[in-house]
């Protein structure tokens, strides 16, 4: 880990629930805290501190996708509690791990962020195409959060179809079944191979 950084603080609003604190470092490069990025793809705040110290699969196979792993501690100066450092991960490893949740993990908050921001860069490039003028950013955060939230909504909709397409004796397979994101999958290929060898 890194010495501790002097920066900037924001606050980046995404959408209208969406908002993260973003850290500018005085070599012109973004941050944003571990807390805020857990909890932007729905999960706990500990979640990605946790998965990190831990050195879990899941690590393993962000750093594959690129991941440096390189978290810096920034000091930022405030006002009313005189000050906080935070642990931050990079512009780049922020995108990595949205991704990598929404492919892989089949999370759903992090797939209707990338689905969403696609929209939002869709219509900004057809703007400019057009010659038209882009929107506000009040616009724009406005209509991130209506997108995200028909997204998240249809993303847990189907996964609630998905689920209640289980029939009485799949759980043969998944005997100690708790969470379909972190390890459903290739639990599945392992008992039912380990099932079919016994036959």
């Amino acid at each position: 880990m890194s010495n501790i950084v002097n920066a900037l603080s924001a606050t980046v609003h995404i959408g209208l629930s969406k908002v993260i604190e973003g850290y500018l470092l005085p070599d012109g490069s973004f941050r944003y805290g571990l807390p805020y990025v857990s909890q932007l793809i729905g999960r706990e705040k500990t979640y990605l501190s946790h998965m990190i110290k831990k050195g879990s699969k899941k690590l393993k196979a962000l750093q594959q996708k690129g991941f440096s792993c390189d978290l810096i501690r920034v000091s930022v100066s405030r006002p009313t509690t005189g000050g906080t450092r935070p642990n931050t991960i990079g512009f780049n490893d922020f995108c990595i791990i949205v991704e990598h949740e929404a492919v892989e993990e089949n999370n759903p908050d992090a797939t209707a962020l990338l689905t969403t921001a696609f929209r939002e860069v869709l219509r900004s490039r057809t703007q400019e195409a057009f010659g038209l003028p882009q929107d506000t950013f009040e616009a724009k955060v406005v209509n991130f959060q209506q997108a995200f939230e028909e997204r998240l909504d249809w993303l847990s909709e189907d996964r609630q179809d998905l689920d209640g397409l289980w029939l009485p004796g799949d759980e043969m397979y998944f005997p100690d079944f708790v969470d379909w994101q972190d390890e459903c999958e290739s639990k599945y290929f392992e008992q039912k191979a380990e099932y079919l060898l016994s036959q």
